[in-house]
């Protein structure tokens, strides 16, 4: 598929995509000596590599990634590393609000400021994709995800995420062994914020600070100190095969990550 390519091509860093969440792409590399944040990575579509993903965050052996091409990436997907560019970000300059807006009403309530309010954000997508190469073979593939994050619910200290998806290749017969292959749940989690800054999470959740573990089925629970934070978790890892729950595969440790933030994002 990948036909005849350059030297210079091949001797870029080649990965795999590991995990897809709502709106990053994580990809898993042998080395990632030779990237940084900020470097454009590339995915093979019609016959040659395109411009797909920006690095936010990076490891030894892996990154968290940000999409400029809007295509249906799929876990296992090849991507390549391509020399660092500088992608234009357009400066706000704030404007200068009038005296009488800056000023707060005394009859406001402190703690009207401080509430949680509920927020909730979902989406829904469906796209398809397909390959004629006339040297591989032919497919056609629908794929569509849906997301619901429902933040302080009820104006709670609670908040939930999911997200879903569902692959199917047309002409594939559909029954209960190839939806349980086709339908995947990467996330679906209950979280609790208490006022001390500590944070308990329930389900299915990827951890942004373990981004290598994928996503763990089980309790999670951190505790931020300014820049540094600490963490422990305790359950199971998805079934490697179809992604669904698999009580042989237990894990359990501990964590700590420490974030500063530059001109590029936090490292």
């Amino acid at each position: 598929m990948l036909h005849h390519l350059g030297a210079q091509e091949t001797a870029m860093p080649e990965g795999t995509i590991s995990y897809l969440s709502k709106n990053k792409v994580y990809i898993r590399f042998n080395d990632t000596k030779s990237m940084k944040i900020g470097d454009t990575l590339t995915v093979w579509l019609d016959e040659k590599w395109k411009k797909a993903l920006v690095i936010e965050s990076l490891s030894s052996q892996s990154c968290i990634t940000q999409a400029i091409l809007l295509i249906p990436f799929a876990i296992g997907d090849k991507i390549r590393a391509i020399p660092k560019e500088n992608i234009a970000i357009k400066k706000i300059i704030p404007q200068t609000l009038k005296p009488s807006l800056s000023i707060i009403d005394s009859s406001v309530k402190k703690d009207s400021l401080t509430k949680p309010k509920q927020r909730i954000e979902s989406r829904v997508s469906i796209s398809t994709n397909g390959s004629h190469d006339k040297n591989a073979r032919d497919f056609d593939r629908v794929r569509s995800t849906a997301t619901l994050d429902i933040y302080n619910i009820r104006d709670s200290k609670f908040s939930l995420e999911s997200y879903v998806n569902y692959t199917h290749k047309l002409g594939t017969p559909i029954n209960d062994s190839t939806f349980q292959a086709d339908f995947k749940i990467y996330a679906m989690a209950l979280s609790y914020a208490s006022e001390n800054g500590i944070v308990l999470s329930m389900g299915r959740k990827m951890n942004n600070h373990l981004a290598n573990m994928g996503a763990i089925d089980g309790l999670q629970i951190e505790k931020k100190f300014k820049k540094l934070t600490l963490g422990a978790f305790g359950g199971t890892r998805p079934d490697n095969q179809d992604y669904s729950f698999n009580s042989n595969l237990g894990q359990f440790g501990g964590y700590m990550a420490h974030e500063i933030e530059t001109t590029n994002g936090p490292l």
